[in-house]
């Protein structure tokens, strides 16, 4: 297992078993998590976090949820806002999307459901 500088990561997932799952793993390997089920939320945590001077380092989104903004929206939205924020796509449909405009955003990585902990440890080294 990789050494990673404990983190604070923000994680968006509207899967309760997998939000709860992940949340398990990022804490495992020593990171301080908050979860959110969709965009507005994340939006909302995110930026209440920087105000109040404990920001988030890394903010892991699913891209399809089903009642809110979804990651990518929420990624575009969340930059715009704050040029510096960083973020890893998690989801089970990488193969059906282009990210390749999504590093201007600040994506940093791409994490396919689903994932293990050295999978989550080896991205979050980078």
């Amino acid at each position: 297992m990789t050494l990673t500088v404990p983190m604070r990561v923000l994680l968006m997932d509207d899967n309760e078993m997998v939000r709860d799952s992940s949340s398990l793993m990022l804490q495992h390997l020593g990171h301080e998590v908050s979860t959110a089920t969709k965009g507005e939320e994340a939006i909302f945590l995110y930026f209440k976090a920087k105000n109040e001077g404990n920001p988030f380092d890394l903010t892991i989104m699913d891209i399809i949820i089903k009642d809110g903004l979804g990651g990518i929206e929420t990624i575009k939205i969340m930059h715009s806002l704050s040029p510096d924020a960083n973020f890893i796509i998690a989801s089970d449909y990488l193969d059906d999307i282009d990210f390749s405009d999504l590093k201007q955003y600040g994506v940093t990585g791409l994490l396919k459901k689903p994932y293990s902990i050295p999978d989550l440890d080896k991205i979050l080294s980078k």
